[in-house]
């Protein structure tokens, strides 16, 4: 494919139908469905040091022994909910560097290392609802130096971990993945857990293609077509020219899905069709092409072991015909459940553009199909376009509140609402409204938390506002704000009002004013400011307060610092300033914000230990400025488990309040 017909493509998506999923009570992946992992290469950094997860269980479980009991642990989960996990190659940057929560190209959303992380813990998971710590959130770090008996302790200790990356917290029950203790013979999550997790992420349901009589037979088969919004009728028959993408899911080890394909009446080539469920899940899935008489035409196997993907195909059809494409589970029902992605076009184009049409499809999939709390069906098709993928130019439609998009909740329930949705500061002066109203009650206390953040690396750094029904700014907490990311909280939401937010790029820069987004929005009374971890006023007395930050065990450590003029000096002349020592008074992090802003860390890895908080103000007026300085954060890896400790005895929590 050329750069110029590459740059001209566009996936065009035909909305079948709206599946909204169960509500959570507690916080769980934004993109509900659709969810990547990776494994991080030896040397990737991770914090102060370098995974050597692969040496290390290598050395420990034999080589290449490990993954399959890690994917596994995946599926288990995967496969009793609305969940699709695929995994991804991982280029080994930097862990928690600065990116998107979920759908960072360079890595996963769900990225495991291995580090020695002493006797306390087997391994640790960072939250995965914790925003604020950027491409931390969802991780999972293994303890290398862990006395590691088995593939049994390793698949046990994985199922817990992921089941904290999921939403489940510890629990009591010695037969499930989540009791606290070390590794234990349990390797099926208990009724509860399922229930936990189904009220989290929802129960797998068929998907939309099915229809109200299933497309299990050639009579009722789902049929791939083109865009009908487009007004082009021939791209409803296959002639050659087009790529169709079309996704599924199957159900469970005895559902079957079967789609058709209707060729042009003068079209007599070659056709290819490419199933493929890398990156969007686990299954293990057979492919038929068959004809109407479900004659079998070819046919595959396609394992996420052996590529995750497969293409098969005719050297010519028939004009005027009839196609069926037939996906059914492998024997080994274990793995039947996932996503999976049908591209039909011509084998040459399918061949030399494999790239590309991954690409597109693996962005429509998490923002489109299977993500976002809207389980929904789609055809697409290639087509010109100066748009590609997620981009959405809206043409200044909702540069004003009177044009305001409205938001509908994908997510629901007594304790918690939320709204997400996809969009594009397209130009310098674009300005994106969106409005949605609160229902008739709320619980007593409710608030909403409002996360912004640009979708693609050194692009966009959005500016997002909350007003109210009559345009007035609303104040809000803000809990985390750098390199193209925002977190805010406001308190007291009402019940029955409508609210708008307004998200521009005006502040900062051309480079950085265009480009594509994704907001959350989430309505809960659980909802919490971030924690203070030390707080000054700084004036000619004091020039600078410490606060010292002890740590039992290996975390993940969000810091935000902000700060307030009091009086004696000129905004644009003082700074806040952060800094970071060991125990050794060795500076190892820093942050430096304007007066007036917030400037945050999107997590660190901190070893146990002692470490001391420094906050100041400095300027560059001859007498000192009095400055009220903040500095606040969270504690994303915390809780962590399962504990180092003998399965019979009682858990032990070290540090479990106050200093930890």
């Amino acid at each position: 494919m050329s750069n110029n017909n590459m740059n001209m493509r566009r996936l065009i998506a035909e909305q079948l139908e709206d599946r909204r999923l169960l509500s959570s009570d507690s916080g769980a992946f934004f993109g509900f469905g659709s969810i990547t992992a990776s494994f991080a290469p030896d040397g990737t950094k991770i914090g102060f040091r370098a995974s050597e997860l692969e040496s290390a269980f290598d050395a420990r479980f034999g080589e290449g022994q490990w993954k399959p009991v890690i994917e596994r642990a995946v599926q288990t989960w995967a496969r009793e909910a609305e969940l699709n996990i695929g995994f991804v190659e991982d280029s080994g940057t930097d862990a928690g560097v600065y990116g998107p929560s979920q759908g960072d190209s360079r890595f996963g959303d769900i990225r495991i290392f291995g580090v020695a992380l002493g006797q306390e813990v087997w391994a640790e998971a960072i939250s995965e609802d914790a925003r604020s710590a950027g491409t931390w959130a969802g991780d999972i770090i293994f303890n290398v130096d862990a006395n590691w008996r088995s593939l049994l302790d390793l698949e046990t200790v994985a199922l817990h971990e992921l089941g904290h990356v999921f939403g489940l917290h510890h629990n009591d029950d010695p037969n499930s993945p989540m009791n606290a203790h070390g590794p234990s013979a349990s390797t099926t999550p208990t009724a509860t857990d399922i229930a936990i997790l189904q009220s989290l992420h929802g129960p797998r349901d068929p998907d939309p293609t099915e229809g109200e009589d299933g497309n299990d037979t050639v009579e009722n088969a789902h049929r791939i077509k083109g865009y009908e919004g487009d007004g082009i009728a021939s791209n409803d028959e296959f002639d050659g020219s087009q790529v169709w993408l079309q996704f599924g899911d199957l159900f469970d080890a005895d559902d079957v899905d079967v789609f058709e394909i209707h060729v042009d009446e003068n079209y007599a080539g070659p056709l290819a069709v490419d199933l493929r469920t890398q990156g969007l899940s686990l299954a293990k899935l057979n492919v038929d092409l068959i004809d109407r008489d479900e004659n079998v035409l070819a046919s595959g196997t396609v394992d996420a072991t052996f590529g995750g993907h497969f293409t098969l195909g005719i050297a010519q059809v028939v004009t005027n015909e009839k196609y069926y494409i037939r996906v059914t589970s492998t024997a080994d029902a274990f793995w039947s459940q996932g996503d999976y992605a049908i591209a039909v076009g011509t084998p040459e184009v399918l061949n030399n553009e494999r790239v590309e049409i991954s690409q597109w499809g693996d962005v429509v999939h998490r923002w489109y199909f299977d993500s976002r709390g809207a389980k929904r069906g789609f055809s697409y098709q290639l087509q010109n376009s100066a748009n590609d993928g997620y981009s959405d130019d809206d043409g200044h439609t909702d540069d004003d509140d009177v044009n305001a998009r409205e938001l509908s909740p994908v997510l629901e329930s007594s304790s918690r609402i939320v709204y997400s949705t996809v969009g594009t500061v397209s130009d310098l002066v674009d300005v994106d409204h969106y409005r949605f109203n609160t229902p008739e009650s709320l619980d007593a206390g409710t608030k909403l938390l409002v996360n912004v953040e640009s979708l693609e690396l050194n692009t966009l750094v959005p500016n997002v506002t909350v007003l109210d029904a009559d345009g007035r700014v609303i104040e809000a907490d803000l809990l985390s704000v750098g390199y193209g990311a925002a977190q805010l909280l406001i308190h007291n939401i009402d019940a029955a009002s409508r609210y708008f937010i307004r998200l521009d790029s005006t502040d900062v820069d051309a480079i950085h004013r265009t480009g594509n987004y994704a907001l959350n929005l989430e309505l809960s009374p659980s909802l919490r400011s971030n924690d203070l971890f030390a707080s000054a006023r700084i004036d000619a007395e004091t020039s600078a307060a410490s606060q010292t930050l002890y740590l039992a065990i290996p975390q993940v450590i969000t810091f935000s610092l902000e700060s307030s003029l009091v009086s004696n000096a000129a905004v644009e002349e003082t700074q806040a300033t952060f800094q970071l020592f060991n125990s050794e008074r060795q500076l190892i992090h820093n942050i430096v914000a304007p007066l007036g802003t917030m400037r945050s860390l999107p997590g660190l890895l901190l070893d146990a230990g002692m470490y001391f908080l420094q906050v100041s103000a400095v300027s560059d007026t001859t007498s000192q400025p009095v400055v009220d300085v903040k500095l606040s954060g969270t504690r994303p890896s915390h809780p962590i488990g399962p504990l180092v400790a003998p399965v019979d005895s009682v858990p032990i929590y070290t540090c479990e309040v106050g200093g930890d």
